[in-house]
């Protein structure tokens, strides 16, 4: 069995104009005084604009695009994205941290980068 989950999470406070962001986003409540917004397929394709397809290094679907998005997103509060694949398990799982409009956290930052399970 395997799965792979995208998203990005922010503090609740900063949710609605999250969503007003973008129409089809949506929040999911966790616990600590966060929302968890899932990316499907259809989201990530609806951020991206063509010519920025290309994933960064050491992810599959963050791309320049979803980047900025992201990004701009971060100017509100600081942005969490994630990405975790794993299959039988055996997989990886990586993510990015925005902040203040720009990247504040990348795999790059750490010895190991993309995490492997």
């Amino acid at each position: 069995m395997g799965y792979y989950v995208t998203g990005f999470i922010v503090a609740r406070e900063c949710s609605r104009q999250v969503l007003e962001a973008h129409s089809s986003l949506k929040a999911v409540p966790l616990e600590q005084g966060v929302d968890l917004f899932p990316l499907t397929q259809e989201i990530v394709d609806s951020i991206v604009t063509a010519n920025q397809l290309e994933p960064l290094p050491e992810f599959q679907y963050l791309n320049e695009s979803l980047s900025a998005f992201l990004a701009k997103i971060s100017v509100l509060c600081p942005v969490l994205y994630f990405e975790t694949e794993y299959f039988g398990g055996v997989g990886a799982q990586t993510a990015m941290v925005f902040g203040k409009g720009e990247r504040r956290f990348r795999p790059e930052d750490t010895q190991h980068g993309r995490r492997q399970g």
